[in-house]
């Protein structure tokens, strides 16, 4: 992942592609619906009773689809849009995030080499860290 600041735009370039693994997802979640639904109506015609699994299979990937569409796959992120940045500690890794002002989440997977770069540019750019406590 690479993350720069853009003097001109007055913005940050973030590089990772998450928009494709993002979309590659919602397209698995949304073929597992169809699925779901359409297995559930060719067994309820046939008169067999539809297993607990094709229809919790459905729900959990109701569930995912509308997670996914709360987080942002900007790759050009204006400073005066982010709202501040979270840092997570899970199972000893740290992990970063931007939360933007439109309500949206920009998740950002970095490097352990890259952590010390991206929180020095942050303090750099004046912006604040999560106001939870993690």
């Amino acid at each position: 992942m690479k993350i720069k600041y853009d003097d001109e735009s007055n913005s940050l370039v973030i590089k990772d592609n998450l928009k494709m693994h993002l979309m590659l997802i919602n397209l698995l979640m949304i073929i597992n619906i169809i699925n779901a639904v359409l297995t559930f109506y060719n067994n309820s015609l046939a008169g067999v009773k539809t297993g607990w699994f094709i229809i919790t299979l459905g729900v959990v990937s109701l569930i995912i689809l509308f997670f996914s569409f709360s987080k942002s796959t900007l790759e050009i992120v204006p400073l005066d849009g982010i709202d501040y940045f979270i840092e997570k500690s899970v199972l000893g890794r740290k992990r970063f995030s931007l939360k933007l002002k439109n309500g949206k989440i920009r998740n950002l997977y970095l490097r352990k080499t890259d952590i010390s770069q991206f929180e020095k540019l942050m303090d750099q750019l004046n912006i604040k860290r999560s106001p939870e406590i993690n």
